[in-house]
């Protein structure tokens, strides 16, 4: 009877912000890819992309985990910018990573970034790191009046001032 009910994971909250062109899509730990077995029902994130459909950035669920950003997800939200809030080995998952990075399902550029990669997975990752915008860092997103463009910042976390480490864009909205 435990597995007929939706784990805290698959129960999220999705939140969709547009503003002009811009949209941006988060959904906290959302699980599109269940374990071998489990009943369709639990694949949450194809009805969510359904419901959202394309967006210029969006924070992956789950930590891009090994159970999110299944390729329909992925396909149908076709983010420009993906931010990946990383805080232990297993995220982002390679397999995830190698989903998020695919041209197969949605031409045109894409730009990740990661908020606190982890050295072990650095390993795991291999030369598909180099595709990575940034890996380590506090990252905004600042969207210009009027949501034609948006730009990324990443700042250094690692004291409190927070300096700039990079600029990202700026970024045609959609």
């Amino acid at each position: 009877m435990g597995n007929d009910l939706p784990s805290e994971n698959a129960s999220s909250l999705g939140f969709k912000l547009s503003y002009g062109k811009f949209d941006y899509f988060t959904a906290g730990d959302l699980v599109g890819v269940p374990s071998a077995g489990s009943p369709a029902w639990k694949d949450i994130e194809t009805p969510v992309a359904k419901a959202v459909g394309p967006v210029d950035v969006s924070i992956a669920n789950h930590h891009a985990f090994i159970d999110a950003q299944n390729e329909f997800y992925i396909k149908t939200l076709q983010p420009r910018v993906t931010i990946i809030q990383s805080w232990v080995a297993a995220h982002p998952a390679h397999s995830t990573l190698s989903r998020l990075l695919s041209r197969q399902l949605y031409p045109g550029e894409r730009d990740i970034f990661i908020t606190n990669l982890k050295e072990e997975t650095r390993v795991v990752i291999g030369s598909a790191i180099n595709q990575l915008k940034s890996q380590q860092g506090h990252i905004v997103i600042r969207v210009s009046p009027g949501g034609d463009e948006y730009r990324i910042f990443v700042l250094d976390d690692s004291d409190e001032n927070f300096t700039i480490r990079s600029e990202h864009g700026p970024y045609q909205s959609q």
